[in-house]
C-alpha cells in the first residue's frame, strides 16, 4: 500500500468518504444499509496509513457529533478516530474537549466512555496544549468519582504538558482522597515525579492506608502504593525525608542512611507477606523482632509495623494467624496509645476468629493464647492511673465485634483472670454493668449451653471483682444485672462478698414488691428458668436477693414485707373491689419466691403463716379456678405455688370442685366452656403426680383416671384440635 501512495488521488479518494460519511448519515431510518456502508468506509480507512496526511471534511465533524450522541459501538471506534484526524484544528480541539467531558460523565454509558478512552489514547498528546479544558470539572470529578476506570486515560493525555496544573489539583485533593485512594495513586504513578508529595503528611497517610489496606483486600491498590513507595526508597532524590506524625510524637516517615535496613526489611517482608507463600514467610518472621526495635530506636510511627501484622493476619495459614496475634500480644510495651488503639481496632477482631484460640500445628512452642492475652491485658491495665476508661472503651468494642462463640468465652476467661488477680480496685462502674447486661442479651442466648454457663460465670467474677462497690446503692442497673443470675447455679458462691459490699433498705425493697404487683405483665414463667428474659422473674430475682440480704429474723418487719400480697390472695373475695390482675400477681410473686427457693421449705411457709395458710390455699385456688375459665392460658400454671404448700385435703377439694363443675357444664350444654376447666385439671393432676406422687397416686388411680366424663370430652378435645 505504501508503494501506490504517491498514485493515489487524494481529491476522489476525500470526495469517496465524503459521500460515505454523508449515506451514514443519511441512511439514519434505514440501519441496514447504515451499517453496511459503515462496513465498507471502516475496511477503506483500516487500509490507509495511518500516518496519510489528508485535507479536512466538514461533514467528519457532523458525523463524529452523530455517534457521539447515540452512543457509538467499538465497531465505530475507527469511524470516530478518522473523522478526528479529517477535522480542522479548531474543531478537533473542541471534540477532544467534548470527549474529555464525555468520560468524566457519569450519566453516559460505560461502554461509550471506554470507546472514548481508547480513542483519546490514540490522538497527539500534543493536542493537549492548546485545549481550553475546564480544570474545575476534572478536579470536582477526582474528587466524587469514584470509578478509578476512567479518570487515568485523561490523566495520562494531560500530564505531559500540564505537569504543573495536575500537581496542584492532587495536592489540594489529597486530604480528602480517602474514599477513593486507588484512583489517588493511579493518577500519582502517571506524574514524572513525586517530589512535590514526599514532604506532606497526608501522602504518607494515603500510603499507610493503601498498604494496609485489610478490608477491602484491594490488591491493585497495595501493588500501586508499594510500587510508589520503592520509587521513593531507591530514588537518590529523597535522601532525607522526616516527617512527624501529627497525633503523636513518633516520626511517621524517616529516610535516612541509617534507616536503609529497616525499609530493606519492610520491603522484603511486605512482599513476601504479600504473595502469601507460607514456607517462605516462616524463615522472615524473625525480621518482626528487629523492625519492631528499630521501630522504637527511631521513634517510627508503630504504623508500618501493624501494616506488616495486617498482612501476616490476611494470610490462610492458621498458624500464621495465631503466631501473628501471640506476637503481637506478647511484643508490645505498654503503655502505648499506637499499640492500644490497633489492639481494640484490629488485633481483637482477630481474636473473634474461631481458629485463634484452637490447639494445632504451631511455628514454635507456645502457650494457649489466654495466657498471651491475660498478660497482655495486666501490663496495660496496671500502667495506667485510671483504668475505668480503657476498660469501657475495651467493653464497648466487646459488644461490637462479631464472636465465634469459642473465642468470645475465652476472651471473656482471660478477662475474668485478670480481675481475679486485681480484685476490690474499683474499676468497674454503672456504663460497664450496662454493656455487660446488653451483652447476656444480646449475644450469649444464641450460644451453646455449656460455653453460655462459662460466659455467664466469667462475666460475674469480673464484675464481682472489679465493682465498684460504693455505687452500688446508686447503680441503676448492677441489681438487674444480677437477676440475670441463678441464685444456686452462680450466685452463691459470690453471696459473702455481695452481702459484705451491698447495702439498702427495707423500703427499697416493698418498692420492687410494689413495683410487681403494680405491674400487668402477662408473661409466663418458664421452664428453662436458669437463662430466662422473663421480666416478671428477673423483677422476682432482685426481690429475692434483697431478701437473702437482708437475712431477717424479726417477724414484725417479715409480715410488713409479706403481709400485703398474701393478704391479697386471701381476702380476694372478700374486697370485690380489688383488680383480678393484682391478685394473679400476688400469686405469680407468691410462686416465684418458692421457685427460686428463698422459702427454704413448706414448712417454713406454714411456720409463718399458719394461722391462715389454709385460707390462702383455698381462695387462691377458687381464684384461678373461676378466672381460668376467662383467660385459661394464663392460669393453668397458677395452682402450682398452693399445690406446694397445702395440705392434701385442700388439694383434693379443688380438683373435685373442677371435676363436679365440668359436668355441670356439660350437662347444662353450655357449648365448649368445659375445656378451661379440663384443661387445668390436666395440667394440675399432671404437677401432682410428678411432684406429689406418694400423696395423689392413689387418689388418681381409684377416684379420677377412670371416669366416664374423660373418655366423654378427651374425644371432643381431640377433635377440635386437629
Amino acid at each position: 500500500m505504501d508503494i501506490l501512495i504517491p498514485y493515489l488521488n487524494r481529491d476522489g479518494l476525500l470526495q469517496y468518504i465524503s459521500t460515505s460519511m454523508s449515506n451514514i448519515l443519511n441512511y439514519q431510518n434505514d440501519l441496514t444499509r447504515q451499517e453496511k456502508e459503515i462496513d465498507e468506509l471502516s475496511r477503506l480507512l483500516d487500509a490507509l496509513p495511518v500516518d496519510l496526511q489528508l485535507n479536512s471534511i466538514p461533514i467528519a465533524c457532523q458525523l463524529f457529533d452523530y455517534f457521539l450522541q447515540n452512543s457509538s459501538s467499538i465497531v465505530h471506534y475507527r469511524l470516530l478516530s478518522s473523522c478526528l484526524n479529517l477535522m480542522k484544528i479548531e474543531d478537533r480541539l473542541h471534540r477532544i474537549n467534548n470527549i474529555l467531558v464525555t468520560i468524566l460523565d457519569n450519566e453516559q454509558t460505560v461502554q461509550l466512555r471506554e470507546i472514548l478512552c481508547k480513542l483519546l489514547n490514540t490522538i497527539e498528546i500534543s493536542s493537549s496544549i492548546s485545549l481550553n479544558f475546564n480544570w474545575t470539572q476534572l478536579e470536582s470529578a477526582m474528587n466524587y468519582q469514584h470509578d478509578s476506570k476512567f479518570l487515568p486515560y485523561i490523566w495520562r493525555f494531560l500530564s505531559k504538558h500540564h505537569q504543573n496544573d495536575l500537581e496542584q489539583m492532587l495536592i489540594r485533593s489529597l486530604s480528602t482522597i480517602e474514599n477513593n485512594d486507588e484512583l489517588f495513586l493511579l493518577l500519582l504513578i502517571e506524574l514524572r515525579s513525586a517530589n512535590l508529595f514526599v514532604s506532606i503528611p497526608s501522602f504518607w497517610y494515603l500510603i499507610q492506608r493503601s498498604l494496609g489496606d485489610n478490608i477491602t483486600n484491594n490488591d491493585r491498590k497495595r501493588k500501586c502504593a508499594l510500587y510508589l513507595f520503592k520509587q521513593i526508597l531507591t530514588n537518590d532524590e529523597y535522601k532525607h525525608v522526616e516527617i512527624k506524625e501529627e497525633k503523636s510524637n513518633r516520626l511517621l516517615i524517616l529516610i535516612d542512611d541509617k534507616t536503609k535496613q529497616f525499609w530493606i526489611d519492610f520491603i522484603v517482608l511486605y512482599e513476601a507477606l504479600d504473595d502469601g507463600i507460607v514456607h517462605l514467610i516462616k524463615p522472615l518472621l524473625t525480621k518482626f523482632d528487629r523492625i519492631h526495635k528499630s521501630s522504637l530506636e527511631y521513634e517510627l510511627s508503630l504504623t508500618w509495623l501493624f501494616i506488616l501484622l495486617q498482612r501476616l493476619f490476611a494470610n490462610t495459614s492458621a498458624p500464621l494467624g495465631r503466631w501473628c496475634v501471640r506476637w503481637f500480644l506478647n511484643s508490645m510495651i505498654l503503655p502505648d496509645v499506637q499499640v492500644e488503639n490497633f489492639f481494640l481496632e484490629t488485633v481483637l477482631d482477630w481474636t473473634s476468629n474461631n481458629f485463634i484460640f484452637l490447639k494445632g500445628d504451631e511455628i514454635n512452642d507456645c502457650q494457649p493464647m489466654e495466657k498471651y492475652l491475660e498478660s497482655y491485658l495486666e501490663r496495660w491495665f496496671c500502667t495506667l492511673e485510671n483504668s475505668n476508661l480503657p476498660l469501657l472503651t475495651l467493653l464497648s468494642r466487646i459488644q461490637t465485634v462479631k464472636w465465634s462463640q469459642t473465642s468470645h468465652v475465652r476472651v471473656l476467661y482471660s478477662f475474668r483472670t485478670f480481675a481475679i488477680n486485681h480484685h476490690n480496685q474499683s474499676l468497674l462502674n454503672d456504663e460497664h454493668i450496662k454493656i455487660f447486661s446488653s451483652l447476656i442479651v444480646t449475644q450469649f442466648h444464641t450460644y451453646a449451653p455449656v460455653l453460655r454457663l462459662s460466659a455467664y460465670s466469667s462475666v460475674l467474677d469480673i464484675v464481682t471483682n472489679l465493682f465498684d462497690w460504693s455505687l452500688c446503692t446508686t447503680s441503676l442497673n448492677f441489681l438487674r444485672f444480677l437477676a440475670f443470675f441463678d441464685r444456686s447455679t452462680f450466685l452463691t458462691k459470690h453471696f459473702s462478698i455481695l452481702s459484705n459490699h451491698f447495702s439498702f433498705n427495707i423500703r427499697q425493697l416493698q418498692n420492687l414488691i410494689e413495683e410487681f404487683l403494680s405491674s400487668d405483665s402477662t408473661n409466663t414463667f418458664s421452664d428453662t428458668r436458669l437463662f430466662s428474659f422473663d421480666n416478671d422473674l428477673l423483677q422476682i430475682r432482685q426481690i429475692v436477693f434483697l431478701l437473702d440480704l437482708t437475712d431477717i429474723h424479726n417477724t414484725d418487719i417479715l409480715k410488713m414485707i409479706f403481709h400485703p400480697f398474701i393478704e391479697n390472695i386471701r381476702t380476694a373475695y372478700q374486697r370485690p373491689y380489688m383488680s383480678t390482675n393484682n391478685v394473679r400477681r400476688s400469686i405469680e410473686l407468691f410462686m416465684g419466691l418458692l421457685q427460686e427457693t428463698y422459702f427454704h421449705s413448706s414448712n417454713f411457709i406454714k411456720d409463718w403463716f399458719s394461722s391462715n395458710i389454709r385460707s390462702v390455699v383455698r381462695e387462691g385456688l377458687n381464684f384461678i379456678k373461676i378466672n381460668s375459665l376467662k383467660q385459661p392460658m394464663m392460669f393453668m400454671k397458677l395452682p402450682t405455688v398452693f399445690f406446694m404448700v397445702g395440705n392434701h385435703g385442700d388439694i383434693s377439694r379443688f380438683l373435685q370442685e373442677l371435676i363436679s363443675q365440668i359436668e355441670t357444664i356439660v350437662q347444662q350444654q353450655s357449648g365448649n366452656s368445659w375445656q378451661p376447666l379440663l384443661i387445668l385439671f390436666a395440667h394440675s393432676i399432671d404437677w401432682l403426680l410428678t411432684n406429689r406422687l406418694s400423696d395423689f397416686n392413689t387418689e388418681w388411680n381409684t377416684t379420677y383416671r377412670n371416669l366416664p366424663l374423660f373418655s366423654k370430652l378427651l374425644p371432643l378435645l381431640d377433635q377440635q384440635n386437629s
